[in-house]
């Protein structure tokens, strides 16, 4: 109530129905969060201990028990891509190789590679945090 209005003026105006005008909406229109249509959106593919150890040669492959692991992996995350688009980045946390090894980084780097190439991410776009067996 102001000093030009009546007890109960309130009231008359609240039953008067909102203003109309834009600009008393405007005002008195508290700031509306930002929706996601207005955003960008950051699509990160996240990796957790990959522990690899090696490959083995084609005619081994009934050997390799990673490889059935790693060849699911790479159907989800071909699904992934088709039902959400390229993937900004890749994320890879934990142990990135089993004991430390070059050998078991430069499997782990072809493997990666591969994968950024599926999800149309650039490779310096693969963000690596080394576990305990790194």
């Amino acid at each position: 109530m102001t000093k030009d209005t009546a007890p109960g003026d309130d009231l008359d105006a609240a039953a008067a129905g909102p203003p109309t005008s834009s600009s008393a909406l405007d005002s008195e229109r508290p700031e509306q969060p930002a929706t996601t249509s207005s955003l960008s959106v950051l699509r990160l593919l996240h990796l957790s201990d990959i522990h690899f150890v090696h490959l083995l040669p084609d005619h081994q492959r009934s050997l390799d028990l990673e490889h059935a692991v790693r060849a699911r992996m790479l159907l989800d995350i071909s699904n992934m891509r088709d039902s959400l688009g390229p993937m900004d980045a890749i994320l890879v946390v934990g142990d990135i190789a089993f004991g430390g090894r070059p050998e078991q980084y430069d499997v782990a780097a072809e493997f990666l590679h591969g994968v950024a190439e599926l999800i149309g991410c650039p490779n310096d776009k693969v963000v690596c945090v080394p576990g305990n067996h790194d």
